[in-house]
C-alpha cells in the first residue's frame, strides 16, 4: 500500500522513537481539547497486556520487542502503545520520502 506524504511523515516520527511509542505521546491539542492523532499504515494501537502476549507467542519480535522492554522500564505506567507491525514495509515507505 502506498502511503500519502503526511502518513509517511507520521511513520518517520514513530520510527525515530524506535518503532514503538506510548499512545499518550500520539495526541494533538491542549487543555480539554486533546484528541488522538490518526495512526499511520503499518502501525497498530494495542494495550500493554496484548503486546506482552504478542511477544510471548513470537508474533512480534526483533527491534520492536527490544524497544518495548526498554519503554516499559522507562515508563512502567503505560497502558497502551502504538507499535510497528510490519517493519520491512515501513522502511520501504520511508525510503520513498
Amino acid at each position: 500500500m502506498k502511503a500519502r506524504i503526511n502518513q509517511v511523515e507520521m511513520m518517520a516520527d514513530i520510527v525515530r522513537d524506535g518503532y514503538i511509542i506510548p499512545s499518550s505521546w500520539w495526541t494533538i491539542g491542549s487543555g480539554r481539547y486533546i484528541t488522538s492523532r490518526a495512526i499511520p499504515p503499518n502501525f497498530q494501537k494495542v494495550t500493554v497486556a496484548e503486546m506482552e502476549s504478542l511477544i510471548s507467542s513470537k508474533k512480534v519480535g526483533g527491534i520492536v520487542a527490544k524497544n518495548f522492554k526498554k519503554l516499559m522500564n522507562s515508563n512502567p505506567r503505560t497502558r497502551s502503545i502504538i507499535y510497528c507491525n510490519n517493519v520491512r514495509a515501513t522502511n520501504k515507505e520511508l525510503k520513498r520520502l
